[in-house]
């Protein structure tokens, strides 16, 4: 069996947090020799300072984050522009084929490449698509 080993260069730590300390004293790999040499770079960190209820508000701010950039009410529509994207905007699938005049396989593909392939002016379709998320 091998063991792992991890050698560290002193000067290069600022910060040991407690909660790694009471990990290897856990495993047995905190000796007295580790706490000579540690101990002025521990640092107290509280086990319950990130609990399931702290976790959940920091995920929940930044679901709320997302979601006031995501549907700002404003929609580019640019080379990059995928089909989905425009859906995500507020559009159904059948409301953009049916300004199309087309039938759409794949919604991951880009906007200005659908209208190129299937010779469509992008600059006129895209006006059309822009007045219909904005209705």
């Amino acid at each position: 069996m091998s063991m792992i080993h991890y050698t560290s260069n002193l000067e290069e730590i600022e910060n040991l947090p407690s909660t790694a300390v009471d990990v290897l004293k856990e495993d047995g790999k905190w000796t007295n020799e580790s706490q000579a040499l540690m101990s002025e770079y521990v640092v107290t960190i509280e086990k319950d300072s990130f609990g399931d209820e702290a976790i959940a508000d920091i995920m929940d701010e930044d679901v709320h984050e997302e979601e006031d950039e995501d549907f700002s009410g404003s929609l580019e529509i640019n080379g990059k522009t995928t089909i989905n994207d425009i859906i995500n905007a507020g559009l159904s699938l059948e409301e953009i084929e049916e300004e199309l005049q087309l039938e759409i396989a794949n919604v991951n593909l880009g906007f200005r490449d659908i209208c190129e392939q299937n010779g469509l002016d992008f600059s006129i379709e895209k006006d059309k698509i822009l007045t219909l998320v904005n209705q």
